[in-house]
C-alpha cells in the first residue's frame, strides 16, 4: 500500500470514528438477526398490516394501509378541536434526534420523512378501553348463562343482560368464509371514525371460539348452525378471519366485553369469599384442611404402591 493511500484510508476511518457519539448510546430496537428468521418464523418478526417504526416503513405491501395513519391523525385533531398539525410536528422534530439513537441500525429516512412517519404513528386512534372475554367454555365455568337471542334481532345484536349473554343465529354455508372475507377486506379501509361491524362481529366470535368444544356448545344452544358438518372446521374458520384484523376504534361490542368481564371477576370474588368462609375461617379448618390433604395424598400413594407390588411380584 503506498504511503497516499494510507492516508486516504486513514481519513476515511476518521471520518467514521468522528461520526459516532463520544459516549455510546444504548439501542433498544433491533433488527431480528437473519440467522434466526427461516421459511417457517419469516412472517412472525414482519408486520402483516401496518407499518409503525422505521425498519418496515417501505414495504410496499403494507402502503395501503399509510392512507389509514393519515386518516386517523385527522380523527385526532378533529376531537382536540385543532386544525393544524404544527405543535405536533414540533415536538417530534425536538425527539428526532434521541428517537433515531433507539434503533440499532443506520435509518435511511431523511429528518422530514422520519419526523412525519412518527407524527402520522405516534397517535394507528384512542379506543375504548376494554379486554378480550374467555372463550365459551371458559365463560360458562364463570357462571355466565349463554342463549339463542329473539329471531327477529339482527345477527350483531349482541347483548349481556343479568348474567346473560344472548346471541343471534349464525348460519355457516360453505360460502360463508368467502363473504365474511370479502366485507371484512372492504372494512379494513374504511376511515378511521366508520364503524366495522363485520370486523367486530367476526373478532368476537373468534375470542368465543377456541375449541370444536365451544363450537359444540354454541350449537347446543342454537346459536349457530353449521352445515359444514365438522365442528372443528367452524373453528379454524374463525380463527383464520379474526387474526390480524382491525375493529373498529368504538368497537361495537366493548361494554358487552367490560360487563362480561366484570360479572367474571365478581364472581371469581364471591367462590373466594365462600371458600375462605366455609374451610378457611379459623386456623383449624387450614389445619383440618391439611391434614385431609396429606391423608389423601399418602392413601393414593399407598395405592399405587401397592398395584405397582402386585404387577412386580406378577411379572
Amino acid at each position: 500500500m503506498s504511503e497516499g493511500s494510507a492516508d486516504s484510508v486513514i481519513i476515511h476511518i476518521h471520518c467514521q470514528l468522528d461520526g459516532l457519539p463520544s459516549t455510546p448510546s444504548t439501542p433498544i430496537i433491533w433488527r431480528v438477526d437473519s440467522h434466526l428468521r427461516n421459511d417457517k418464523s419469516n412472517n412472525v418478526y414482519d408486520p402483516e398490516i401496518l407499518a409503525i417504526g422505521p425498519y418496515h416503513h417501505g414495504i410496499s405491501r403494507l402502503q395501503n394501509m399509510e392512507q389509514l395513519k393519515y386518516s386517523y391523525l385527522k380523527q385526532f385533531l378533529k376531537r382536540k378541536n385543532e386544525q393544524s398539525v404544527e405543535r405536533y410536528v414540533t415536538a417530534m422534530a425536538a425527539m428526532e434526534k434521541r428517537a433515531r439513537k433507539c434503533y440499532a441500525d443506520p435509518l435511511d429516512l431523511d429528518g422530514n420523512a422520519f419526523v412525519t412517519m412518527m407524527t402520522i404513528s405516534h397517535k394507528s386512534n384512542e379506543r375504548d378501553e376494554w379486554d378480550n372475554i374467555n372463550s365459551i367454555s371458559g365463560l360458562r365455568e364463570a357462571g355466565i348463562k349463554v342463549r339463542k337471542a329473539k329471531r327477529n334481532e339482527s345477527l350483531m345484536d349482541i347483548k349481556f343482560i343479568n348474567g346473560v349473554l344472548r346471541i343471534p343465529e349464525l348460519i355457516i354455508y360453505d360460502e360463508t368464509e368467502s363473504q365474511f372475507m370479502n366485507l371484512i377486506a372492504y372494512e379494513q379501509l374504511l376511515p378511521g371514525g366508520k364503524q366495522r361491524y363485520v370486523s367486530d362481529y367476526t373478532f368476537f366470535m373468534h375470542c368465543l371460539i377456541n375449541t370444536s368444544k365451544d363450537v359444540k356448545l354454541l350449537r347446543s344452544r342454537g346459536i349457530i348452525e353449521n352445515c359444514l358438518g365438522d365442528d372443528d372446521e367452524v373453528r379454524q374458520m374463525f380463527n383464520r378471519l379474526g387474526r390480524n384484523i382491525l375493529t373498529s376504534s368504538g368497537f361495537c361490542y366493548s361494554q358487552v366485553f367490560c360487563c362480561v368481564n366484570r360479572h367474571c371477576q365478581r364472581r371469581s370474588k364471591k367462590w373466594n369469599a365462600k371458600l375462605r368462609r366455609n374451610y378457611f375461617n379459623s386456623p383449624w379448618s387450614i389445619i383440618s384442611f391439611l391434614a385431609a390433604f396429606t391423608l389423601l395424598v399418602l392413601t393414593f400413594t399407598q395405592t399405587t404402591y401397592t398395584v405397582l407390588t402386585y404387577y412386580t411380584r406378577k411379572g
